[in-house]
């Protein structure tokens, strides 16, 4: 089921949660996921922009929808 994201604060928490769990996995995960985060929220308008992330037994996953402009993108980071 997806769980919606409206303020900064939740956003930044989800973030610091994936780059944490990818961080024994793969190091430098933050190199790719902290700008692409950047970028997208730059862009991002939480009026009226949307933020979903997947989540599992009440868990969060690593999974993401984010609308945009009326541009629905995914991501994802599976290991």
């Amino acid at each position: 089921m997806a769980r919606r994201l409206t303020t900064d604060s939740q956003i930044d928490q989800f973030i610091s949660r994936v780059i944490g769990e990818a961080n024994h996995h793969a190091p430098q995960v933050v190199t790719v996921i902290k700008p692409l985060s950047d970028a997208v929220r730059r862009r991002l308008n939480l009026l009226i922009d949307r933020v979903e992330v997947y989540e599992r037994n009440g868990k969060l996953a690593r999974t993401c929808w984010v609308t945009v402009e009326g541009n629905r993108y995914v991501f994802r980071y599976d290991y």
